[in-house]
């Protein structure tokens, strides 16, 4: 007959440990001296004699129910067989006599079988991350974002300061044909040509009377050339070099404060920038500034085209140097019209036809005259034709600058882009978008309960974060450790282990702050 063995196993309990049967939330140890020396502070009853435990089941103790009233959880040590601890959720506690009670417990795989087993790399699907900062955590994120509202707006440093710029196939300074000239690297046979200047206040515009006078003159003095001017335009002062190292950062002291940087990188903070009729957006943690804050720098070029576009074109940007592809590009600049004496014009680019077609038709009157009166009347009626036709000529040309003079005076150019002109708004605008408050609450919250998609494999990390840190696998795998037997992590615990991670949990540093999650959490350096 086996002698039964003698009761020698060590049972203790806890009251407010504040971890679930669930999984939800958890301890964290560094290792199982730790463990053991936490416990072993918080002890309310022990029983050292008691008979061997098993798993999942209950044990009687000599303890009144109403003496364990608030006890929680417990741990036990078969020291006959196996000299370590089990930790268990207390389920129930059962009334047997004044002197004995029962205990209905299930097994803590966590604290009873982690520390003696291992987890490799497996997938990752959310963690608390050890390192924080914009742009260091670029996963996208399946959650609603709802409407952008703007954070924080500027302006390009270009449009207060305007140049009256005029286009023609002369050269203004001596109306000679325009020789041609390179624009920005680019042949132009046209002559560009600051004529005057205008200076923005308040949303008017005050004309310099060089730019007047210029015009005046061509048209009044040189009729000849009206023709050749072929543009004037508006184009902003300040962007006749170009524009270097505009950058557009996150506000040092934004609107709103928020624990998870990630809420400082796209889609959930970002940079518009507009053009005023369209625009383009920009990520701040696509740009490499190297100023260690979220910020875009752009190069400002134009192309000093009659029809001028100018080029927002970001810098170290998606790994590119000039990020050309990425460019934002903004036409329609103010065009400006002009009137030209339409009398005057057509007089000054017809007076070498009219003279020739007036000398060639008092010619021929001449001619028939002259016939007619020395040939005694024979060759009249040739002279005569001569005569009518002379005279008719010279009708049609009186008739024909007779019309002229009738045309109004002729408007050239187009009147173009005057509303953005008024407002200010020919510039680059920067609005720096974010979602709106509640949104940005409800999204730093799941944060910092749930951490960030991380979506790649790697070692399961469940101590990130100064106070807790939550993790969650996909198909993890637990083993067990090579230094411990079998029975230290059998397959049925470390299949549970596996689902606890899949599911999700929070490992807590301190007891006291489980599910406090307005407890300081930052990434452990």
């Amino acid at each position: 007959m086996m002698l039964a063995p003698s009761p020698n196993s060590k049972i203790q309990l806890f009251n407010n440990i504040n971890i679930d049967i669930n999984y939800e939330h958890t301890l964290y140890f560094a290792s199982v001296s730790a463990q053991n020396s936490f416990f072993a502070q918080w002890v309310v009853h022990s029983a050292d004699k008691a008979i061997y435990v098993r798993e999942n089941g209950r044990i009687r103790l000599p303890f009144t129910a109403d003496t364990l009233i608030g006890c929680n959880y417990l741990r036990y040590q078969n020291t006959g067989y196996l000299n370590r601890w089990f930790y268990a959720f207390i389920k129930n506690i059962f009334y047997i006599n004044d002197n004995t009670c029962e205990i209905e417990f299930e097994i803590d795989v966590i604290q009873s079988f982690k520390l003696y087993c291992e987890i490799p790399a497996c997938w990752i699907e959310r963690n608390h991350v050890y390192e924080d900062w914009v742009g260091s955590n670029r996963v996208e994120e399946n959650i609603s974002i709802g409407e952008y509202v703007v954070d924080s707006e500027s302006k390009a440093p270009f449009g207060n300061y305007w140049s009256v710029i005029m286009y023609s196939s002369f050269d203004p300074s001596n109306y000679e044909i325009a020789g041609g000239e390179l624009v920005n690297g680019i042949y132009s046979a046209l002559k560009r040509t600051e004529i005057g200047k205008i200076s923005i206040a308040k949303g008017k515009g005050e004309w310099i009377v060089d730019a007047r006078d210029k015009i005046k003159d061509i048209v009044t003095n040189h009729a000849d050339k009206v023709d050749g001017v072929i543009s004037i335009a508006l184009s902003p002062t300040e962007l006749e070099g170009e524009l270097t190292n505009i950058i557009w950062e996150i506000p040092r002291n934004p609107k709103f404060s928020v624990e998870n940087k990630k809420l400082y990188t796209a889609p959930f903070y970002c940079l518009y920038l507009s053009t005023g009729s369209e625009g383009k957006m920009y990520d701040f943690d696509n740009s490499t500034t190297g100023d260690g804050m979220g910020s875009i720098k752009f190069n400002i070029e134009s192309d000093l085209a009659p029809t001028q576009s100018v080029s927002a074109i970001p810098v170290n940007y998606k790994g590119s140097g000039d990020n050309y592809t990425e460019m934002c590009i903004m036409t329609g600049f103010p065009q400006c019209a002009w009137v030209s004496d339409s009398f005057k014009t057509y007089l000054a680019q017809n007076s070498a036809n009219l003279l020739l077609s007036s000398a060639l038709a008092v010619g021929q009157i001449a001619g028939g005259i002259a016939i007619a009166g020395g040939s005694g009347g024979a060759a009249l009626p040739i002279g005569g034709g001569m005569v009518v036709s002379g005279a008719t000529s010279v009708g049609h040309i009186l008739a024909d600058v007779d019309k002229a003079s009738r045309i109004p005076p002729k408007v050239s150019g187009n009147i173009t882009g005057t509303a953005l002109y008024t407002i200010q708004n020919k510039t680059f605008r920067a609005y720096i978008l974010r979602p709106r408050d509640d949104y940005v609450k409800i999204i730093d919250d799941y944060f910092t309960h749930y951490g960030y998609a991380i979506h790649k494999v790697e070692t399961p990390a469940i101590h990130n974060r100064e106070n807790f840190t939550f993790i969650q696998t996909k198909g993890c795998i637990v083993r067990a450790s090579a230094n411990n037997e079998y029975e230290a992590c059998n397959a049925a615990a470390r299949a549970k282990i596996a689902q606890i991670f899949d599911k999700g949990i929070t490992f807590w540093v301190d007891n006291a702050n489980v599910g406090n999650y307005k407890v300081r959490n930052k990434p452990l350096e």
